[in-house]
């Protein structure tokens, strides 16, 4: 079976039509969902079934639309889950950067009147990406997709947002070696993309998953930041990007109040008994800031500050202005 869907997802490249090709998209999602030999049915047979079905089988992007299909299983190989990755988002998210031909009028009707048809079905399969459990080939195959998409924003960006959506679902509390090492090049990649909206996609969408991370990792991830603040032979938006990670960094990190429930506690005014405060990361619960943030700052948002390029000086500010709030209240830094 598996053989036959992998046929199915390279014949989706050579489709002369856009009517051809949601019949194969119909196909492949017949095949993936459980419980359903379809092998021995012709193409035809398949579409119409789906067809027949219609308003029966509405989509829910919050179940798994194939439960029984685990995209390992499914692609066994890297050469084929990253052309199927590839395909699902430029198609999903390149209709307004694909190149149209004006003078094919009855092309450009029949690209339209599909064009819902065949969405329909790949956010199916997006959603299908989004339940998937944290595993390599499928993190390494969103990375190839965006490195195809260079020359597509609007794609890198979706790819992105979608990447970002997994990664919330899926990494693990205190992930492997091989798990962080990953997710940490989806970041760092993302953070450091050449278009801001992507730069900024990531790193509004950080604190889920920084907040499952080693302290360990943690450390690791930021001082690769500082490492992308301090080279000089880094880009601008690079800089820019790591900057705003770390202040996602920083703003991970709140303050918590425990208050004594001691009969016999002081009190400050005689009204009140005494608070204690912690900064709280996750489980963890710190009277400071990390050293490996705190011994650092100082230097990187300095050097920031005297960065040509406006918006890395503004993020540096607002990355000081974080960490001020997350420092001792009778230190100043």
């Amino acid at each position: 079976m598996m053989k036959h869907i992998v046929e199915t997802v390279e014949s989706l490249q050579h489709c002369e039509s856009p009517a051809q090709e949601w019949q194969t998209l119909v196909s492949l999602k017949q095949r993936l969902q459980p419980f359903t030999n379809v092998e021995q049915f012709p193409l035809d047979e398949i579409v119409e079934h789906d067809f027949l079905r219609g308003d029966h089988d509405k989509f829910d992007a919050d179940e798994d639309p194939f439960p029984a299909a685990r995209i390992t299983a499914v692609f066994q190989n890297s050469t084929s889950l990253n052309q199927f990755v590839c395909y699902i988002f430029n198609r999903r998210f390149g209709w307004s950067e694909s190149q149209v031909n004006r003078g094919s009028r009855h092309r450009h009707e029949e690209n339209a009147n599909f064009k819902a048809k065949i969405n329909e079905l790949l956010d199916q399969f997006l959603s299908w990406f989004h339940h998937q459990e944290m595993n390599i080939p499928l993190a390494e195959s969103f990375l190839h997709c965006m490195a195809k998409s260079h020359n597509k924003p609007v794609v890198r960006n979706q790819t992105l947002i979608s990447v970002m959506e997994w990664l919330k679902r899926c990494v693990p509390l205190h992930p492997t070696e091989e798990q962080y090492d990953a997710v940490k090049s989806v970041l760092l990649t993302a953070l450091a993309d050449i278009w801001s909206a992507v730069r900024s996609s990531c790193a509004s969408r950080l604190g889920p998953v920084l907040d499952q991370f080693s302290f360990g990792h943690l450390q690791d991830f930021f001082n690769s930041l500082v490492q992308v603040c301090l080279n000089p032979g880094t880009s601008w938006q690079a800089k820019e990007g790591a900057v705003m990670g770390m202040s996602s960094v920083i703003r991970r990190f709140q303050w918590v109040s425990v208050v004594s429930d001691d009969p016999e506690a002081v009190f400050d005014d005689n009204t009140s008994p005494q608070t204690k405060y912690f900064l709280k990361f996750g489980q963890e619960q710190l009277s400071a800031i990390p050293q490996f943030i705190s011994g650092q700052m100082h230097h990187v948002a300095f050097s920031l500050l005297a960065h040509p390029q406006l918006s890395i000086r503004e993020n540096a500010i607002k990355m000081y202005s974080s960490y001020i709030t997350k420092c001792e209240f009778n230190v100043s830094p």
